[in-house]
């Protein structure tokens, strides 16, 4: 079964109204992802258009979401 590509504009733009519903600043979140706050404003700020599946990963588990499928490369597949 082919896997279709993930929009990650879309995605990135869920993670940030999820973080905004749960009340949560960007500090906490990357803090509890493990990821760096800068990552996390770039990424919505859309200067980080193409984040691994790993830190994508990471910040939906932070936010309760589970997990998504990554390809080969380590991108959202």
């Amino acid at each position: 079964m082919e896997q279709k590509p993930i929009d990650v504009k879309g995605l990135i733009a869920q993670i940030r109204k999820r973080r905004i519903e749960l009340g949560l600043s960007h500090d906490a979140l990357a803090a509890c992802a493990g990821v760096s706050r800068d990552l996390l404003i770039k990424m919505e700020q859309g200067r980080h258009e193409n984040p691994t599946g790993v830190t994508v990963n990471k910040i939906l588990v932070a936010l309760g979401n589970g997990h998504i499928v990554v390809n080969h490369q380590g991108r959202a597949a």
